[in-house]
């Protein structure tokens, strides 16, 4: 599997090629941060927890049809393309 790029702006690395696609990762970085860092209380923590592990078991189903193998030799997967999709979906539908 691959690492994708961490919400704190830092990519640790990113498929080279893959089905049609280029990947250029783009960290950015605000100048002033507007923005608190708090830590997660235990109920945030153990839900997390669930939905990582939710991901995981469906990890087949979400990926079907979707993996590829870079030039590096990375395996790679469209489950968070599919996750992306999907929220994006519901959030249309929720809005009318």
């Amino acid at each position: 599997m691959m690492s994708g790029a961490k919400r704190n702006g830092a990519v640790e690395r990113q498929p080279q090629d893959g089905p049609g696609r280029t990947v250029m990762p783009m960290p950015f970085i605000p100048a002033e941060q507007g923005f608190e860092l708090l830590e997660k209380n235990e109920e945030e923590g153990a839900e997390r927890e669930r939905r990582g592990r939710r991901i995981h078991a469906s990890r087949d189903t979400l990926s079907k049809e979707t993996w590829w193998t870079s030039s590096t030799n990375t395996v790679s997967d469209g489950t968070y393309g599919h996750l992306l999709r999907a929220a994006k979906a519901r959030a249309k539908q929720r809005a009318r």
